[in-house]
């Protein structure tokens, strides 16, 4: 719902009419990420709150000339979530350099107000990692240019940039297998266009000398797909394997909000001379999205069209008390949906989900491993309803506190090699594997197990 309202104002900023910006908003939410497959939601990196955050501080980059004190809390905001995840900090940095440039009145205002509500909120991170560790982006190491930050490792051979070579990255992005990309049939076109056009509205703008808020827009979009393509783990985990491009563009959730403005912003600049082009592209964009994210819903057909007929005849009425009987049949109905289409999110891990749901309650653990997806098992481990005994623990923590079992839990497009990593000191600790599988395996400790 953020992320949504934060593309409408910046819709209305473009000057997309009203009914074509519904749309193209509608088939912006339409990702399949945000409805059944990983966010980030268990983690502070949450993708759609860092999307809103980019969206947010693009608006007031773009209102920059005429900023009002509404826009200091809209730019704190974004600052706020963007920065969830680090990129965010740097994209942050910058919009806020733009904008403490283009209005000079409310320099003392953004200085005072950003920062230390970027403190209060998601800052506080950064700074015990800058205090304890010397660099806010640690355990990542940091090679930018002349600036380098220590950190456990360098990444960098995870980033789109570091494996422009690979003639494989090309295809997942541009040509995609079957001709559908999981990010909908025209997300190669997109995405291709999108930097085409920014790049030539901020060279035009350059060489003029003046901007219009297209042109802003604009900065901003090439600021948020260059970080993305440097950004670590945008390609893969391990050097060369592009898991992450190559399961399913699982990596574009880090740029939610990057393609749904990017998306608004070709609008914006078709609309005006071919409207009915504009309209049909983005209604095609929409349908696509569609097609994919329902094809993984269990609902037979019929029951999806009545659905969406009722829901056309409630907003067709443009009544109070439809709007109000429309809230209330998705506040009732949709938990229940929810639950319904549970099991179509992690089926990487259906094998273990049985002898999990057997040792909860028995001093079960999830190892969260960050070359394997943190804390992203849990939400299986722990089951529904959650069970608050399993806990999701680092493997310092497993050391010290050692509990019964532990579930091995690989998130998909992950490093699977485990065992090199912890097999060793996970049977120094006692540990012995009962089950593994293709995504993980659960393991029991000894009652004597080596110090």
């Amino acid at each position: 719902m953020l992320l949504g309202l934060a593309l409408w104002l910046l819709g209305r900023e473009l000057e997309i009419p009203s009914g074509l910006l519904s749309l193209a908003l509608f088939g912006s939410l339409l990702m399949r990420h945000y409805w059944y497959e990983y966010s980030g939601v268990p983690t502070l990196k949450n993708d759609a709150l860092h999307g809103a955050g980019f969206v947010l501080l693009t608006l007031v980059v773009v209102r920059a000339a005429r900023l009002r004190g509404v826009d200091i809390l809209l730019l704190a905001l974004g600052t706020a979530f963007a920065s969830v995840k680090y990129t965010g900090i740097f994209f942050a940095a910058i919009a806020v350099a733009i904008v403490l440039w283009r209005a000079p009145r409310w320099r003392v205002a953004v200085l005072l107000c950003v920062p230390a509500f970027f403190l209060l909120t998601s800052g506080h991170y950064y700074l015990h990692n800058f205090i304890r560790y010397g660099s806010p982006f640690y355990p990542f190491q940091i090679n930018l240019g002349f600036i380098h930050l220590p950190g456990t490792a360098d990444l960098s051979y995870s980033s789109i940039l570091y494996n422009l070579h690979d003639p494989r990255l090309w295809k997942a992005l541009f040509l995609p297998a079957g001709g559908v990309s999981p990010a909908g049939l025209l997300f190669p076109v997109i995405l291709a266009a999108a930097l085409l056009a920014a790049a030539w509205r901020c060279l035009q703008a350059l060489i003029e000398r003046r901007a219009s808020p297209l042109d802003w827009t604009a900065v901003c979009l090439l600021c948020g797909w260059m970080l993305y393509f440097r950004s670590v783990y945008s390609a893969c985990a391990a050097p060369g394997d592009l898991a992450f491009l190559l399961n399913g563009l699982n990596s574009v959730r880090y740029v939610d909000g990057v393609l749904a403005a990017s998306e608004l912003f070709l609008v914006a600049l078709v609309a005006p001379r071919f409207p009915w082009l504009a309209a049909g592209l983005v209604g095609v964009n929409a349908a696509s999205r569609l097609f994919i994210l329902y094809s993984k819903i269990t609902f037979p057909p019929i029951v999806i069209i009545g659905v969406i007929g009722v829901a056309l005849v409630l907003l067709a009425a443009r009544r109070n008390r439809s709007v109000t009987v429309a809230a209330l049949i998705i506040l009732v109905a949709g938990p229940f949906i929810v639950q319904l289409n549970r099991k179509q999110w992690t089926p990487q891990w259906n094998e273990l989900k049985p002898l999990l749901a057997k040792l909860r309650g028995q001093d079960l653990a999830e190892l969260a491993m960050p070359e394997a997806g943190y804390f992203a098992g849990h939400v299986v481990a722990a089951g529904n309803p959650v069970d608050p005994s399993v806990r999701s623990l680092l493997p310092g923590e497993v050391e010290a506190i050692r509990p019964r079992y532990l579930a091995v839990m690989i998130a998909p497009g992950s490093d699977t090699a485990w065992q090199s990593r912890y097999g060793a000191r996970l049977s120094a600790w006692g540990y012995q594997t009962i089950a593994e599988f293709r995504a993980g395996a659960l393991l029991e400790r000894r009652q004597n197990p080596l110090r």
